[in-house]
């Protein structure tokens, strides 16, 4: 993770940790949840799991837990599967989890990040408060990071978003696109779209559906100040946004897509034959 390379007055740094001292705490949150939502095109059934995720777990901020999406067709036709992630923001101040050197000076945890800042006072920014973790662990696909020097060039970034990337040869996750700060009920999301690089297959003889890796393998709550999200030691989810999860789903077959009907049902998609496929989905679903 690229760091702010500025130079940060002693007095500031003085400051920050005068703030701290004086109240600023991290926020925790109790029974994180996933809201679901699936859609599909033609003749096709797929459902989203989550193997090694347990329901009700509480957590700490800087906490990581086990969550796992994958797609599994559980239909009777050969499909292609998309990922939406919709990731909450909050406007907070976002605090340090580990020791941090900003040219000369050393942030301790615990203390506002440079984005909090601004000539020399402390100031919230809506920021995605999950950090999303691929790890590769269950897989032999790549594990990739969201490109954020185009959305924050100068700062340390606070869009933290791994995923298991798949390449040609390697099945996996393919990043399409990314919509930032959309409304929905009352809460500002990231949204993030991801197609998987091969057909999830139906035989008939199939005992074990066909099933996608995993998009990420755990989440983690960012520290934050507690107060500024109706903070308490009980804070729940709900009160903090959940993540929004949505699988798509159309027909392998006959979509009319040039260079795309000719694949093979072992064949690995790109990018570009991704995003037609999306683009259609999209039109079907407006």
């Amino acid at each position: 993770m690229k760091k702010l390379k500025i130079a940060i007055p002693v007095t500031l740094a003085c400051l920050v940790v005068i703030s701290i001292l004086f109240g600023m705490t991290n926020s925790y949150l109790t029974d994180i949840e996933s809201k679901y939502n699936i859609i599909t095109i033609g003749n096709v059934k797929l459902k989203i799991e989550e193997p090694k995720y347990e329901d009700s777990q509480t957590f700490a901020a800087g906490d990581t837990i086990v969550k796992d999406p994958v797609i599994t067709n559980t239909g009777t036709e050969d499909e292609y599967v998309f990922f939406s992630i919709a990731v909450p923001k909050r406007a907070v101040t976002l605090l340090y989890e580990e020791d941090t050197k900003i040219g000369e000076t050393t942030y301790k945890e615990g203390t506002p990040t440079a984005n909090n800042l601004d000539n020399g006072e402390i100031k919230k920014q809506l920021d995605e408060i999950y950090r999303l973790i691929a790890t590769g662990e269950n897989s032999a696909n790549v594990v990739a990071e969201l490109d954020t020097d185009t959305e924050k060039p100068n700062e340390k970034p606070q869009l933290d978003f791994s995923y298991n990337q798949g390449k040609n040869g390697v099945e996996g996750w393919i990043y399409l696109d990314r919509a930032v700060n959309k409304e929905q009920d009352g809460i500002t999301y990231d949204y993030y779209c991801f197609g998987y690089n091969r057909r999830l297959l139906y035989n008939s003889d199939q005992t074990v559906k066909d099933q996608t890796v995993s998009l990420f393998d755990k989440i983690q709550l960012k520290s934050f100040i507690d107060e500024e999200v109706n903070g308490t030691p009980t804070t729940k989810a709900t009160e903090v946004a959940d993540i929004i999860v949505k699988a798509y789903g159309i027909q392998a077959n006959s979509l009319g897509i040039e260079g795309v009907d000719d694949l093979s049902r072992d064949a690995f998609l790109t990018k570009d034959d991704l995003t037609k496929i999306l683009k259609i989905i999209k039109g079907k679903t407006g």
